[in-house]
């Protein structure tokens, strides 16, 4: 018989008289109803306590055996990282729910909201960042002693106020996967949902961006060891060495190229260096950008956050306008978000007029495909009408 987890988990107490077995809570599949509530309160300090419906597939020795078709880096594009899991949960999400107060009235409670993501972000796999959180409703409803439906419409909630983003709805199995799966003994039948959570554009910056005023730093070299002890003491051979040639080629001939048809474009770069700006274009140029796919997803992008891109104007810089093109760049992937992918140049979507991007919208509110459209031409973000609802009809019950 294995040791108690009590000594792993210092400091969590337990209501019943024996605290759950080590064994028992590091391969459990659905959390016992005996187990929830100590399984709930221990999962804020230790992760491993939380149930797995695919324990054989646990493990780097194990992981292979399963199919794992996460989304790419580039999916990620435009949401925000958090700052931690612990600052999620006493920060960011009290105030969201906050916000959101007058619209969770009479459709779920705020405890269940904050209960509910205190165990999902327990399955967040990069847990710097908040994202790549694959996990199914009912082993979530295990934990929680609710039903599956409940930690659905808590799931849809997140997503409406904008705390849970949707990267790639989960699907079921081809039969090739599943047959690769039994060989390697798995038993997986599909592939659950991923997601991400983010912090919502309507809270404030200065309660998501702090900077720690205690602790050892993390960088071990610091920048203010230097040798200035052995500085020049006005000796000939303390004189400065000479300065190296320029390079007369440029190197970033394709973003210099763009930075120059960019600055016609934008009033508030026209008395910029293309120079400064070639860095920062150089992997879009590389990508096939042009300065109008530029300008669209900066416009794109300004209008998420709730700006007008259009308005910014060179009096209300106080940084170099080749820094602000920086950093408002840093959020656009050159394959994710180019604006015109080559899929859709070479089938363009048909000529219906319920049809936008190969989706039409349905009576009730929901969207389905359009089968008079390549499924080529249809863009891999869904459409506003299942957007703002933050579900999909389609996404399976996993």
């Amino acid at each position: 018989m294995l040791p108690t987890i009590t000594p792993v988990l210092a400091g969590v107490q337990s209501h019943h008289a024996e605290d759950p077995d080590l064994g028992v809570l590091l391969t459990h599949r659905v959390c016992k109803p005996e187990h929830a509530a100590w399984v709930e309160r221990a999962c804020r300090q230790d992760r491993r306590v939380l149930p797995r419906w695919h324990q054989d597939d646990r493990g780097c020795r194990n992981g292979p055996r399963g199919v794992h078709d996460l989304a790419p880096a580039g999916a990620y594009a435009l949401v925000r990282a958090w700052n931690g899991r612990a600052h999620y949960l006493s920060v960011v999400v009290p105030v969201a729910l906050k916000l959101h107060e007058d619209q969770l009235r009479g459709v779920v409670s705020v405890d269940l909201m904050r209960r509910y993501f205190a165990v999902a972000t327990g399955y967040v796999q990069d847990q710097r960042t908040g994202r790549r959180c694959v996990v199914r409703p009912d082993t979530i409803a295990s934990v929680l002693g609710v039903t599956k439906r409940a930690v659905q419409l808590c799931r849809r909630v997140a997503r409406q106020i904008g705390l849970e983003v949707v990267i790639r709805f989960g699907r079921m199995l081809t039969f090739g996967e599943c047959t690769a799966a039994r060989r390697r003994g798995s038993a997986q039948r599909g592939l659950s949902t991923e997601c991400a959570y983010t912090i919502p554009l309507q809270i404030p910056r200065e309660l998501w961006i702090f900077t720690p005023t205690r602790g050892p730093s993390r960088i071990r070299q610091s920048h203010l060891i230097t040798h200035y002890l052995a500085a020049a003491r006005g000796g000939e051979s303390d004189a400065a060495s000479p300065r190296q040639p320029r390079p007369h080629s440029r190197p970033c001939p394709e973003g210099h190229g763009l930075a120059l048809r960019l600055v016609k474009c934008v009033p508030w770069l026209a008395n910029e260096r293309p120079g400064r700006l070639a860095p920062a274009l150089q992997r879009f140029a590389t990508a096939g950008w042009d300065a109008d796919g530029i300008i669209l997803q900066l416009r794109t992008s300004a209008r998420r956050q709730g700006r007008i891109f259009d308005q910014l104007t060179a009096d209300r810089i106080r940084t170099r306008p080749a820094v602000l093109l920086a950093g408002l760049l840093r959020d656009l992937d050159p394959d994710a978000d180019h604006p015109d992918p080559p899929d859709l140049r070479s089938h363009p979507p048909c000529n219906r007029t319920d049809c936008v991007h190969g989706w039409i919208d349905l009576p009730d509110g929901t969207a389905a495909k359009c089968p008079d459209c390549h499924p080529s031409a249809r863009t891999g973000s869904l459409p506003d009408a299942i957007t703002k609802q933050g579900w999909d009809p389609n996404e399976p019950p996993f």
